[in-house]
């Protein structure tokens, strides 16, 4: 009855160990994709929601965190900050420096959409505290991002220094996180920063610097969205020559404009600078044409205000006195409407950055949340120490077992050994003979020796099996390994010397014939030597081919050369594959 409930308590605990690897699986898949396809990272996390509660606390703090960055990637709108000050609480005590980035990021993210200008501020600080940008797996991107949306924040709290200075950063991190295209986006919104601020020069300079870098790119969409602010900035200084181009461009490129010609909702000032233009050069018929159309499709107070400024500066130049007077009253009271509206929404920021009283219920939150806590880490220590122990005994069992088997299996093996000698020697008595009632004496001893032979034959199959199976679980299993796969999965870039050499020496390690085999023995180049651990760890043709930065066809040539020269022939059914699988 004991014996039975031992094993009983033994099966529990191994589908409970077998659980958590394959939560731990989908974790690290839905971590792999998050930033490519977050959609696809939140189904995959949606799959394992239902058993949560039932593994332990840093599985369901990263499933918690990865939830989180999928929703914010797939711009969910956040209610509430309870689950990011939690996992803020947890991984500033447990976390990597990449992780309490994220976590504080989240916070931030949250409070923006909570319209909480302070406290969102105040945690995108945090957030670049915890960047560690002295080791080389800083999350460049991620860090990025913090100052990309702390810069939106100065802007709409109308502090467009702060601003500039977020920015800067934002384009400093993403260049040395090898985004080239995001760090020119950073430049670009400066120019805005500078128009405003009405340093027209500067304005200018970036706008033309960010337009040819787009087109060296190949972007040609963002390199017309930069026209925009080169024909207004060349529009106010009354330079109209070379402009009817630039406005060619930008209607083409943009992406802004439907088959009809007509800009999307929100842009309609355009309207307003190209009948700006026109103006400039005397076309007035065009000129009246694009200020209507400012007003007809005018979305927001402002583009109405600039609709009828134009008309009003039309008519003055056109002498146009009645229109003139009609229009000037009209752009007056728009003017003061716009006024209002800029007014109420200054009113309402400074609201949002004065909500104290929030601020300390947040930290007497996050107190009661630190005890819970507490009591928590206390009860899963408990839980560890009961399952090291109970972990322990299934190990002593488990190895006995093994052992055991072993032994048996050794003995087997030597009593066939021992049965194979003595069946030969009997037969090689029998034919020295040649007596003719030995026949059928011979024949048995014949088949006798086919049978042990094929038993040896089975079990060194099967312990070869074993061995090789375990060392390519170690591969697989490796670090390194899961960096190369990345690689493969996001064939932007190869992997550094740094990362080969990290390659090698894990086959150094665990397959010390893997390079005798074939460096030694057989002579072959480091490329090819580098082509052969990429085949030994699983890795399709194409994938060989991009994380070593070749051609599909270069892979395939370079096999069939390495194994006619390994072996004097041909390779065919992929020979090369099953040979390397082999060494052990």
């Amino acid at each position: 009855m004991r014996r039975l409930l031992f094993i009983a308590i033994i099966i529990i605990l191994l589908s409970a160990c077998t659980g958590r690897r394959a939560y731990r699986s989908v974790l690290d898949r839905a971590e792999a994709v998050m930033n490519d396809r977050p959609d696809s990272a939140l189904l995959l996390l949606d799959s394992i929601s239902g058993l949560t509660a039932d593994v332990p606390e840093g599985m369901r703090m990263k499933f918690l965190l990865l939830q989180m960055q999928g929703q914010n990637k797939c711009d969910t709108v956040f209610t509430s900050d309870s689950i990011p000050l939690l996992l803020t609480a947890y991984y500033d005590e447990h976390g990597t420096p990449n992780e309490r980035m994220l976590a504080h990021y989240l916070l931030a993210r949250a409070y923006s959409d909570m319209d909480d200008a302070p406290a969102a501020l105040q945690s995108f600080h945090d957030a670049a505290e915890c960047a560690d940008t002295t080791s080389d797996d800083c999350d460049y991107a991620t860090l990025n991002r913090v100052y990309g949306q702390m810069a939106s924040l100065f802007y709409h709290q109308n502090m467009f220094d702060e601003q500039l200075y977020a920015l800067r950063k934002a384009e400093r991190y993403a260049l040395k996180g090898g985004d080239t295209l995001t760090a020119l986006l950073d430049v670009d919104i400066q120019a805005l920063a500078y128009d405003i601020m009405d340093k027209k020069d500067s304005a200018m300079t970036i706008n033309q610097k960010t337009y040819k870098a787009f087109k060296r790119l190949g972007r040609n969409d963002l390199a017309a969205r930069t026209l925009f602010g080169i024909l207004s900035l060349n529009i106010d200084r009354q330079n109209y020559q070379g402009l009817e181009s630039s406005f060619k461009e930008y209607e083409r490129n943009s992406g802004y404009f439907d088959k009809n010609g007509n800009i999307d909702r929100g842009r309609e000032l355009y309207y307003h600078t190209k009948g700006s233009y026109f103006v400039g050069i005397a076309k007035y018929d065009s000129a009246e044409y694009y200020f209507r159309k400012c007003l007809a499709n005018a979305s927001e107070v402002e583009s109405k205000y600039a609709g009828y400024h134009g008309l009003s500066c039309l008519y003055e130049k056109t002498h146009n006195k009645d229109s003139l007077i009609k229009y000037a009253l009209l752009t007056s009271l728009y003017c003061d409407s716009n006024y209002l509206s800029r007014n109420t929404e200054d009113l309402q920021r400074m609201r949002a950055m004065y909500k104290y009283d929030r601020q300390k219920k947040v930290a007497d939150e996050m107190r009661s949340m630190a005890e819970q806590e507490r009591l928590k880490r206390i009860t899963s220590l408990v839980s560890v120490v009961a399952l090291l122990i109970v972990g322990g005994v299934i190990i002593l069992y488990t190895k006995k077992e093994k052992d055991r088997k072993f032994r048996e299996m050794t003995e087997r093996y030597g009593n066939a050994i021992s049965n194979l000698v003595q069946a030969k020697s009997d037969l090689k008595l029998l034919m020295e003979e040649k007596e003719s009632n030995f026949v059928r004496l011979i024949e048995e001893k014949k088949e006798q020796i086919d049978s042990l032979q094929r038993k040896i034959s089975e079990y060194n199959a099967k312990q070869k099996r074993e061995d090789v199976t375990s060392l390519d679980e170690k591969l697989l299993s490796s670090d390194i390994y899961l960096v190369f796969l990345n690689y493969a999965l996001k064939p932007i870039d190869v992997p550094t010397t740094k990362e080969w050499n990290e390659l090698r020496k894990s086959f150094m390690e665990i397959i010390p014939n893997f390079h005798e085999e074939l460096m030694v023995k057989h002579g072959i180049t480091l490329t090819d030597y580098e082509m052969c651990m990429l085949m030994r760890l699983g890795f399709k043709p194409l994938d060989i081919a991009n994380l070593m930065k070749c051609q599909k066809s270069t892979v395939s040539t370079r096999r069939q050369r390495l194994f006619f020269k390994m072996f004097g022939r041909k390779d065919t059914d992929k020979e090369l594959s099953k040979y390397l699988k082999s060494i052990k």
